[in-house]
């Protein structure tokens, strides 16, 4: 294994607290999360519902994918690029069978 260069520990380092800034977010949110987003998206739909909605969205697909893309920085950097690909796709495949 080769040794990983300043960019990827900053980009791992960078993933592991976004993702543990998420964590206790979260932990904090979540009681309140659910009622909150249900209530939020009626009275945007109500007025400018479009608009609303897709920035919600958006802002959720971005956070994700920001998170997605640091992670697979940090692990291209440190593994191959074969074992990145299968780790990637496997994740996925994952994602998709917990979603369906």
């Amino acid at each position: 294994m080769r040794k990983p260069r300043m960019q990827t520990v900053v980009a791992m380092l960078l993933a592991a607290g976004v993702l543990t800034w998420m964590i206790f977010w979260m932990q904090r949110q979540g009681g309140n999360i659910k009622g909150e987003l249900e209530a939020e998206t009626d009275r945007a739909t109500a007025g400018r519902g479009g608009t609303a909605l897709f920035t919600l969205a958006f802002l959720a697909v971005f956070r994700e994918g920001l998170e997605l893309a640091l992670f697979l920085l940090a692990a291209s950097a440190t593994s191959s690029p074969l074992a990145t690909l299968i780790g990637a796709l496997a994740g996925l495949v994952g994602a998709a069978g917990l979603g369906w």
